[in-house]
């Protein structure tokens, strides 16, 4: 069982390496991409701001309103749409901007709204959880130093340790869980965004191909990213069965 248990370690370890290689020449594709539609303006003449409200106007969806994200909400949610708040909120370096690139971000979160407001059964599901994914990363290592500190302190032989690593894992399976619903109204929002792209010309058709590339690569990131993540839950989860195996082979 111990040599099934390595075997299976080394499989997921060349399976992480490889998907970590690939993510990062997608990642350098997608930020080339990023950076050089960023030199090109879009036809529209309307900055990423204008062009959301614009379409928030048309649409009849008022009452969302376009910000300039803070520091602290440009750090953790990046460009985004809050369905409480009923706010899209876009980076400084996005949001007065007339390229490409803004304008394909500003129109995603669009696509996002139209979801939010049509009450599309995924959608509903991704505002209740994206909290959870949210902080999933941030929580997870404080809350295990919290755990083998008490441990060292109180000298509870490692048990309060291993139930809070346990559900952090746990925690950690839930988020990537909810990942996978994301990602589907993520894509969504895309098709949306590029939808509305075509129909209202808010950049010439020789672009709209750029457009779908640079949609095209963070799907495919986001799917890396997911694929990455639940290959390191697996690497976890081997290693402490692994660490089991062994243990009890010596008592």
């Amino acid at each position: 069982m111990e040599f099934l248990f390595t075997l299976a370690l080394i499989i997921v370890g060349a399976f992480i390496g490889v998907f970590s290689l690939v993510a990062s020449v997608i990642q350098i594709i997608l930020l080339a991409r990023y950076f050089s539609y960023r030199k090109i303006d879009s036809e529209s003449n309307l900055t990423a701001k204008e062009c959301a409200e614009a379409l928030l106007e048309k649409l009849g969806y008022t009452d969302v309103k376009v910000v300039k994200a803070n520091f602290f909400a440009a750090s953790l949610f990046g460009n985004s749409y809050s369905s409480r708040k009923k706010i899209i909120r876009l980076r400084k370096n996005i949001i007065n901007s007339k390229s490409l690139t803004a304008i394909s971000v500003a129109t995603q979160k669009v696509g996002l709204v139209i979801q939010d407001y049509t009450n599309d059964k995924k959608f509903k599901t991704y505002k209740r959880v994206q909290p959870l994914i949210w902080f999933a990363p941030i929580l997870v290592v404080p809350f295990a130093a919290i755990g083998f500190l008490v441990d060292l302190l109180l000298n509870f032989g490692g048990i309060v340790a291993l139930v809070v690593v346990l559900f952090c894992l746990v925690y950690f399976v839930l988020s990537l869980i909810f990942t996978f619903t994301n990602l589907k109204v993520e894509k969504r929002a895309n098709e949306l965004a590029l939808d509305i792209i075509k129909k209202t010309n808010l950049v010439p058709e020789s672009q709209i191909i750029s457009v779908q590339k640079l949609f095209d690569m963070y799907t495919t990131k986001s799917v890396l990213d997911f694929i990455l993540s639940l290959l390191y839950i697996i690497k976890i989860v081997l290693q402490i069965l692994l660490a089991i195996t062994k243990n009890s082979k010596k008592s």
